[in-house]
């Protein structure tokens, strides 16, 4: 439990700074989505190369068995705030 504390905090904090919620409304946000254990969220670079395809693959599989890391990008020439997804 103390982990989801932890976790929730760094998300409502992250969500206070990128929007216009007050910060108890960044918390609830923030601990809906850490109790469902997973965010859904839309992901830029999905449309280069063949990445459609890959990603109809997947739908092939439960979601339960789809598991992915999220690695920081900081030398992106493009976005200094980048994420690679694996």
């Amino acid at each position: 439990m103390k982990n989801m504390k932890k976790t929730a905090l760094t998300i409502a904090n992250a969500i206070y700074d990128t929007t216009e919620n007050d910060l108890a409304a960044s918390f609830k946000a923030a601990w809906a989505i850490t109790k469902r254990g997973s965010l859904n969220t839309p992901v830029a670079g999905v449309t280069f190369g063949n990445r459609q395809r890959a990603l109809n693959r997947l739908e092939r599989y439960e979601t339960e068995n789809i598991a992915v890391t999220l690695e920081r990008e900081r030398g992106n020439a493009y976005d200094q705030n980048a994420v690679k997804i694996k």
